[in-house]
């Protein structure tokens, strides 16, 4: 499901729950009349007698003819009491019964759980290592990309002049650095698009990466800690680090690592 469509299924269920709200009122309001409601509480049994510093205090309400009994029969007038209800702790769940709350509780956990797929797909459009994206538009940069070529993102970072860039390949390992703005991520990228995107990461980082001996000292979803057999320890991405072998922890084993993290870490000269 794309943006416009979780949009508008958003809309439709906001609409709905208005629809639902309105007529509730309509109907709670028709009954309150129709039964005599007490109008000096609005049903509530209580009124706001004054105030004390701002703070209303509350008391019974002064009709005579307003009882238990005949504010069950009218049941609360749908129009918010603001101090009193505030005082009472009365919501839109006060004027509902089971089966009202029910439907009401269920609208608004569909509209959340759309919000929440849209936050979700919003994220994936967000440019970052290990995605695939399609350049939109050329940029400002030197050498962009062709407009409307996929490339893979190997690292994302902001420049000196505050713009946000990506560090990205082509399938012939051309490397290119256009801004994010230029960069349309998919959302979806079949298995066998995704394998071969995998090996051209690979060609590239063995072709700039550097050879190394390190020892796995912990591993995370995300990164590993190395370190070499300088002593040195530090983190890397796993999508930036090319193995060769399975990661273990506590085992010696050679990883290729990006010239731009060995240059972080002091592995190698930043000259």
């Amino acid at each position: 499901m794309n943006i416009s469509k979780i949009i508008d299924s958003i809309d439709l269920k906001k609409e709905a729950l208005n629809n639902f709200l309105k007529a509730l009122r309509a109907d709670k309001s028709q009954t309150f009349y129709a039964n005599d409601g007490c109008t000096t509480c609005m049903g509530r049994g209580k009124i706001v007698l004054g105030y004390d510093f701002l703070k209303p205090n509350i008391g019974a309400c002064s009709n005579k003819n307003c009882t238990e009994a005949s504010r069950e029969v009218s049941g609360l007038h749908p129009k918010r009491v603001s101090d009193l209800d505030d005082a009472l702790g009365h919501d839109w769940h006060s004027v509902m019964n089971d089966d009202e709350l029910e439907k009401f509780k269920l609208m608004k956990n569909e509209i959340k759980q759309l919000k929440s797929k849209l936050d979700l797909v919003e994220s994936l459009k967000v440019p970052q290592a290990g995605r695939v994206a399609r350049v939109t538009k050329r940029g400002r940069v030197k050498n962009p990309p062709p407009v409307d070529t996929d490339v893979y993102i190997i690292n994302t970072f902001v420049s000196s002049w505050d713009v946000s860039k990506a560090v990205v390949i082509d399938k012939e390992c051309n490397v290119y650095y256009p801004s994010s703005n230029s960069l349309s991520v998919k959302t979806y990228v079949p298995k066998e698009e995704r394998e071969d995107w995998e090996k051209v990461h690979s060609e590239h980082m063995m072709n700039v990466a550097l050879p190394m001996i390190c020892i796995i000292k912990r591993k995370t979803g995300k990164a590993v800690l190395l370190k070499t057999l300088t002593g040195i320890e530090f983190w890397a991405p796993k999508k930036q680090v090319k193995f060769d072998g399975e990661v273990k922890t506590n085992e010696v084993m050679s990883v290729h690592i990006p010239q731009w993290l060995a240059k972080k870490n002091n592995l190698i000269s930043s000259k």
